[in-house]
C-alpha cells in the first residue's frame, strides 16, 4: 500500500471524527481535535486533507502483539487526564493524533509509514509484512473509530482505538460491518509509537460465525488444502507464503461468489 491509500484511510477516520463532533455535547473541543490532526500531518509526505461533511489471525487468534519497541517498565504516575470526563492533557491529545495516524496506516497496509512512526523502525514490528499480507489475502477491511487516551505512565500514553471490520468477503455476501470487532491499543511516547496490539472480539461481534462459515466451506470444497490454509500466517514457511496468500484470495472469492448466488 502507498501513501495515497493511507491518506484515504485517514480521510475516512477524519470523517468519523466529524460525525462524532456533530453528536458531541462539546463540539468546539472535538473540532479543535480535527484541526490538530490536520495540522500534525507532515506536508512533504501527506496531502492536506479537508474535513467535509465527510494496523489478526482473522480466524482463531484473539490477540496479536505488535511489539513496537515495548518492554519498558509499566510503573509511573497516575493518568494526567481523565478520558471519561473529557479532561485530556496536551500530551494525551498528541498521543491520540499519533495513534490515529498509526491505525490509519495499519488499515491501509502502509508498512513504510508505520515503520517511520515507530521508535525502532521495522525492527520494532518484525511481523508487520506478514500481518498486512494476510489482511490483503483475506480481504480484511478495518473501519477504525477515533482514538481515545486511556492512561499516562512513564512508558507513555496508552491509547485505545476501536474498529469495525469486514473480512473474508463479508461485505460481498451481504453482511454488515462487524461492529466493535477489534480494539487497537497503541503506546505513544515523545511522538513515536513504542508499543501496541490489537484484540479481536470475534464472538460478540458476530465475526466468529462468519469465519466459521468460511472455514467450513473450505473444508467441504477444498479438503486437501484446508490444513495448509488454516496454518497461522506466522507459521507458514517463506517458500509457501505466496501460495498461501494466493489460495486465500482465490477460495475466499469463490466462497463469496457461491454464497451470493445461494442468497439470490
Amino acid at each position: 500500500m502507498n501513501t495515497r491509500n493511507t491518506e484515504r484511510e485517514l480521510a475516512a477516520l477524519l470523517h468519523r471524527h466529524a460525525e462524532d463532533a456533530m453528536a458531541s455535547t462539546d463540539t468546539q473541543a472535538e473540532h479543535k481535535r480535527l484541526d490538530d490532526i490536520l495540522e500534525a500531518e507532515p506536508r512533504n509526505g501527506w496531502r492536506t486533507l479537508a474535513v467535509v461533511g465527510t494496523v489478526a489471525a482473522t480466524g482463531v487468534v484473539a490477540t496479536v502483539a505488535l511489539t513496537l519497541g515495548g518492554g519498558e517498565d509499566s510503573t509511573g504516575p497516575d493518568p494526567a487526564g481523565d478520558p471519561t470526563s473529557g479532561d485530556v492533557s496536551g500530551q494525551e491529545r498528541e498521543a491520540e493524533l499519533v495513534a490515529d495516524r498509526a491505525v490509519a496506516a495499519y488499515a491501509a497496509g502502509d508498512v513504510t509509514t508505520i515503520a517511520t512512526m515507530s521508535a525502532s523502525g521495522m525492527q520494532s514490528w518484525p511481523d508487520l509484512r506478514r500481518k498486512t499480507g494476510r489482511d490483503r489475502a483475506q480481504s480484511v477491511e478495518y473501519l477504525p473509530k477515533p482514538c481515545k487516551a486511556q492512561s499516562t505512565l512513564s512508558t507513555g500514553v496508552t491509547v485505545e482505538c476501536p474498529t469495525d471490520m469486514h473480512l473474508l468477503h463479508s461485505k460481498e455476501v451481504g453482511a454488515r460491518p462487524f461492529e466493535q470487532s477489534g480494539v487497537f491499543t497503541i503506546v505513544v511516547r515523545e511522538g513515536a509509537v513504542h508499543g501496541g496490539g490489537i484484540t479481536y472480539e470475534w464472538e460478540t461481534s458476530g465475526m466468529g460465525d462468519h469465519i466459521d462459515d468460511v472455514y467450513t466451506w473450505v473444508e467441504e470444497n477444498h479438503p486437501k488444502e484446508a490444513k495448509f490454509l488454516f496454518t497461522d500466517e506466522l507459521q507458514v514457511p517463506a517458500r509457501e507464503w505466496d501460495r498461501w496468500t494466493l489460495l486465500w484470495q482465490q477460495y475466499a472469492a469463490e466462497y463469496a461468489a457461491t454464497t451470493s448466488k445461494g442468497n439470490g
